[in-house]
């Protein structure tokens, strides 16, 4: 063999590595968009399509593996609970429950499983397997400040792009998605059926972008990028007109603004200043995000969403309950609880367990409990709570480590923006189910991956492996 073929077998594997690697960040970036596109995957074919996408990710990590001679995988806390998930839903469809019916009235043998749902069950284990590869591909291969970066503005492009496109579809043809695909009984808005999910997809990626800002992450020559962003991003969550996306959105930025204070003054060498310098930063702050709502209310009213805006800030609501039927939801989700403590009535199974206890005689049909936290409690009991909480904290400290780790400020307000997004779409779903559209959950992920990502920034070493 020549001296040049012997040269071009030696860096074959290397090079299969890199292609391997960039296809899966590609694709880590490509998913939740084509999801999104996909009017937010919610339907069964959608999401078996993504998931077969998802499926070349496993493919692509071996060809990585085995090219360059190590398996990577980063673990991290919080896939201990999508695991414990998965493995909760098992247990829910072991043939140990079940109600005793007399032989003759049903044509089929009844299901004897935990799940009073076991098909939807088995759905929601199939989907949390395709979001837990999907996230430990992201965690494993979101390692580096470059791939963060492009990350982040591929997000925050892609975002403002969906807003405005939202909002000029509102003002056309409010009845259509993107103005050309009808959505019967339904008030769709950007590329979902659902506004208030779509609106929380918007309110993730608005932090993102206002976190580089506050934080001092964004070039002097991308001032104008991120502005314009934040506020296409701003003004499609109030053309939404909805209120726990407009509650969000005030959540979020009482987070950055707390965020980037303890931030600055953790990172700041010069602590002489102290409790005069915070009051002061605070202020500049506070002012700052009170004149960025002026200016969304100027614009969305100047656009002619007065309506919408009273409706997110004012809690307008078009009937006399206040809460559009979510106390008795709520109230039914405890009741089920009440009667499966541990294990939960199973997973995704409200819409059925719903049936049997409510008490208003089929006055609504509900699949979701429009609380993720009481739907969590109904559908898996206190074993499914605490997983959620248990996500929810190590999310939170792995990104503090994180923030407190990077050694840029860009980097830094990465995590910030991610962490605020992912804190956004969680009080959103205190009065929603955003989470429950498939695209919004892939980002969500996604945001986490950035959130926590970034601890090992400052190790050459490992980024050169990575």
């Amino acid at each position: 063999m020549s001296h040049s073929e012997s040269t071009s077998a030696i860096h074959r594997p290397s090079m299969i590595s890199r292609f391997s690697r960039t296809a899966i960040f590609v694709l880590l970036l490509a998913l939740p968009i084509i999801a999104n596109l996909s009017f937010g995957s919610v339907t069964s074919g959608a999401f078996f399509f993504i998931a077969i996408a998802v499926s070349v990710i496993p493919a692509l990590w071996l060809g990585h593996s085995f090219s360059s001679g190590e398996f990577r995988l980063r673990l991290d806390m919080t896939q201990l609970a999508i695991l414990g998930l998965i493995i909760l839903g098992l247990i829910q469809l072991l043939p140990v429950g079940g109600v005793a019916i007399p032989e003759g009235i049903l044509s089929s043998e009844p299901s004897s499983a935990l799940s009073v749902d076991p098909n939807a069950t088995r759905l929601a284990i199939v989907r949390l397997f395709v979001f837990g590869v999907f996230y430990a591909a992201a965690l494993t291969f979101l390692n580096h400040r470059d791939r963060i970066r492009t990350a982040v503005v591929v997000l925050i492009a892609f975002g403002s792009l969906m807003a405005f496109f939202a909002v000029l579809q509102f003002l056309s043809s409010p009845e259509t998605i993107l103005g050309f695909t009808p959505a019967a009984a339904a008030r769709p808005y950007g590329t979902y059926v659902n506004r208030h999910h779509f609106a929380s997809l918007l309110v993730m990626i608005f932090a993102v972008a206002f976190a580089q800002l506050l934080m001092g992450g964004a070039k002097k020559d991308r001032l104008v990028f991120y502005l314009i962003a934040i506020l296409l991003l701003g003004t499609g969550v109030i053309f939404a007109g909805s209120r726990g996306a407009f509650l969000s959105l005030i959540a979020v930025l009482a987070f950055l603004g707390v965020g980037v204070l303890i931030v600055k003054r953790s990172k700041s060498g010069n602590r002489s200043e102290g409790g005069r310098s915070l009051l002061r930063n605070a202020a500049v702050l506070g002012i700052s995000t009170i004149g960025f709502l002026l200016l969304l209310a100027f614009v969305a009213i100047w656009a002619g969403g007065e309506q919408e805006l009273i409706r997110g800030a004012a809690m307008q609501t078009e009937g006399e309950d206040f809460s559009t039927g979510r106390i008795h939801f709520w109230t039914v989700a405890l009741t089920i609880f009440v009667a499966n403590p541990v294990f939960g009535s199973g997973l995704e199974s409200f819409g059925v367990a719903f049936t049997r206890f409510d008490t208003m005689n089929g006055l609504y049909r509900v699949e979701h409990a429009h609380n993720e936290y009481l739907q969590m409690l109904s559908d898996g009991g206190l074993i499914g709570l605490a997983l959620v909480l248990f996500f929810i904290f190590f999310l939170f400290r792995g990104a503090q480590r994180s923030i407190r780790s990077s050694r840029e400020k860009f980097t830094a307000a990465a995590s910030l923006g991610a962490l605020a997004g992912c804190f956004g779409v969680l009080v959103h779903s205190v009065v929603d189910f955003p989470l429950r559209t498939n695209a919004n959950m892939f980002f969500f992920l996604l945001l986490a991956a950035i959130a926590i990502g970034n601890r090992n920034n400052g190790n050459p070493e490992r980024q050169r492996r990575a």
